[in-house]
């Protein structure tokens, strides 16, 4: 019997051993997707989901069929929509962030040759940003903003006061304004202006005054 027990815990530790997890390889890693991507990618990405553009989902030019969807349909099906900010957050503002992240680090993937001058892919990407949470609380009014989009640093950022955001998107498009350098070359990866600086200044002030248009409703003597 007790040598019945000693076969079969070696049998068992032989077991263990042929399975340690650390053997497998690359075997669990998937050859078609990128593990890093560079800020240009990371930029296209954001603006492909950008709302208020030709890019962004825009459920009611379907319903109306101004658009229409092929070869799967959905929204011109007149499917129901669950308009959520989670994707935002944990998709092209997580982007963004990360841009400005990579710059600030100088983590190779921002390199300037191939994705535009530093300090306009930070300036840019903060433009994007606040025009991102400029869209959110208009929608949404509360929502979490000066702790948001620090990862796993802070799983439950605060919620900030609709027109605290604001002020947040008006401080953020005024310096992103400053930072951008028209003699430098603009970002790599821009589908909605193509790296031109100028417009993006442009770009910048038009929302800052349609952000004052709504804060006219939440702070009327500052709007």
């Amino acid at each position: 019997m007790k040598k019945k027990i000693i076969f079969i815990q070696a049998m068992l530790l032989l077991a263990m051993i042929a399975c340690d997890p650390g053997d497998f390889g690359d075997t669990n890693v998937d050859p078609t997707k990128v593990s890093v991507a560079s800020t240009k990618s990371l930029l296209t990405n954001s603006l492909q989901t950008l709302q208020g553009t030709v890019f962004g989902e825009n459920t009611s030019n379907f319903y109306v069929q101004y658009l229409s969807e092929g070869p799967y349909p959905a929204a011109s099906l007149y499917s129901n929509v669950n308009f959520d900010w989670a994707g935002f957050y944990n998709g092209p503002m997580e982007n963004l962030q990360t841009i400005i992240d990579y710059n600030n680090t100088d983590n190779p993937n921002a390199e300037e040759g191939a994705n535009g001058a530093k300090v306009n892919q930070i300036a840019v990407a903060r433009i994007l940003k606040a025009y991102y949470f400029w869209w959110l609380t208009d929608r949404y009014g509360d929502l979490p903003y000066s702790e948001a989009l620090k990862g796993s640093t802070d799983f439950y950022p605060a919620y900030d006061l609709q027109k605290d955001v604001y002020y947040g998107v008006f401080t953020e498009l005024t310096e992103a304004v400053a930072q951008l350098d028209e003699s430098l070359a603009g970002p790599s990866g821009d589908i909605l202006l193509g790296g031109d600086v100028s417009r993006w200044k442009l770009f910048a002030n038009t929302v800052r005054l349609y952000a004052s248009l709504r804060l006219i409703k939440n702070d009327f003597t500052k709007g």
